[in-house]
């Protein structure tokens, strides 16, 4: 004979009532208390394991703080210290850190519980430091009122013609010479109206008059090489009566000389101006115009670049014509090789001194830029970055060296 459901349900029924009678002493079944222990013990242990995963995970993302081993440590609050020994010290930034422990540390996080069970030293660092980040290369020049500008390139231009306060320059490379006013309109190039800046940025020559061209001194040659300022011409080449002997005039020379003299070259064989002796013009004569016909700057703003006069192409900031702003740079800290050492530029254009390339390193930078010290001179001067400044003590920590807006915590 086949079991029936009805069977089996009474079965399980008498089970029941069988098991409660043998748990709690109490067969009448009047409710089910065994359901009830058992759904809350599924309960209990779920939430137990998900509190055991979420332990884990915390301890796996964010584990408890240690600084045993940690050369740089910061607080919750920001603070940060260096281990000089078996003792931490307050630091001012990052960068003192690093220099102070010669490497490039990242700060470890801990709390000030865990720091307060090492021993204490006096607060050390420099009061300021430029961001840890290296701002990428560019062409470096100085623009109208002193404005240092840093551009992602920059055309250069051979020579040009400024005019400046302190009268009219001529300008070839990295040297300029004060010329006579109509000096422009004589080599037929424009003339820049700029800043004294500017003007000074270039290694100054004897002044360039015109009179001296004029002259007409013995020379000691035989005619017509005996007198100065003459233009002599054998077959398509131009030649120039110098104290001493001849030079030949080539591009903007020959067209200044030309304007300057005003009078028609004299018609001589080639063999008679090959047998003089060859002289070279002076500074006051025709020494800084270019005797090659290298492009002058066009009409256009203009500014002092490494090289010589450039204008810029592109720029980093969003704002490169502000007037009122005197640096215009890339984001990050700029890393410079001057004659006068390293630098470093900060991207609001304070200047910083570098002690060393070890110095350098520590700080986590490399691969300095070469640029002139003229260019970067007038920027202020943020003070020495060093070991030995670093290790210097200090009477107070501040909160904005403190409690950083950037990761580095140098701000």
């Amino acid at each position: 004979m086949r079991t029936t459901g009805l069977q089996v349900s009474g079965v399980g029924f008498l089970l029941r009532r069988l098991e409660l009678a043998l748990v709690m002493g109490d067969p009448r079944m009047a409710h089910d208390p065994l359901r009830s222990q058992r759904r809350a013990i599924a309960v209990g242990v779920l939430m137990s394991m998900l509190v055991a995963g979420g332990a884990v995970m915390l301890a796996l993302l964010r584990p408890q703080p240690a600084v045993d081993e940690a050369v740089l440590a910061q607080d919750e609050a920001g603070g940060l210290y260096v281990r000089l020994g078996e003792a931490f010290h307050p630091v001012t930034n990052v960068a003192s850190a690093r220099l102070v422990a010669r490497q490039p540390v990242e700060p470890t996080h801990s709390t000030f519980q865990q720091i307060q069970k090492f021993p204490h030293g006096p607060a050390i660092g420099v009061p300021a430091a430029p961001e840890l980040v290296q701002s990428p290369g560019g062409a470096w020049m100085v623009c109208d009122g002193g404005r240092v500008e840093v551009a992602p390139e920059a055309q250069t231009f051979a020579s040009g013609v400024l005019r400046g306060p302190s009268g009219v320059w001529l300008v070839h490379g990295t040297q300029r010479a004060k010329v006579d006013d109509q000096t422009a309109r004589l080599l037929g190039v424009p003339e820049h109206n700029v800043t004294r800046p500017v003007v000074q940025q270039f290694d100054r020559l004897p002044d360039l008059t015109a009179g001296v061209l004029r002259k007409h001194i013995p020379t000691g040659l035989p005619e017509p090489f005996d007198r100065t300022g003459r233009l002599l011409q054998a077959d398509d080449r131009v030649f120039l009566t110098l104290r001493g002997g001849v030079v030949e005039l080539k591009g903007p020379r020959r067209t200044y000389a030309e304007a300057i003299i005003g009078v028609p070259a004299r018609r001589v064989s080639l063999a008679e101006v090959l047998a003089q002796p060859s002289v070279r013009p002076g500074p006051r004569s025709l020494g800084i115009i270019p005797d090659t016909d290298a492009p002058f700057a066009p009409a256009g703003r203009l500014c002092a670049g490494q090289d010589g006069l450039t204008r810029p192409v592109g720029s980093f900031s969003s704002i490169p014509d502000a007037p009122e702003v005197s640096f215009s740079g890339p984001r990050g800290t700029s890393v410079l090789s001057t004659e006068r050492g390293l630098a470093l530029v900060s991207e609001t254009g304070v200047r910083y001194g570098v002690g060393s390339h070890a110095d350098l390193a520590a700080l986590g930078f490399r691969d300095p830029v070469q640029v002139p010290w003229r260019v970067i001179a007038g920027l202020p001067d943020g003070g020495l970055l060093s070991e030995d400044n670093a290790r210097a003590t200090t009477a107070t920590i501040t909160a904005s060296a403190k409690t950083a807006e950037s990761p580095m915590a140098t701000r």
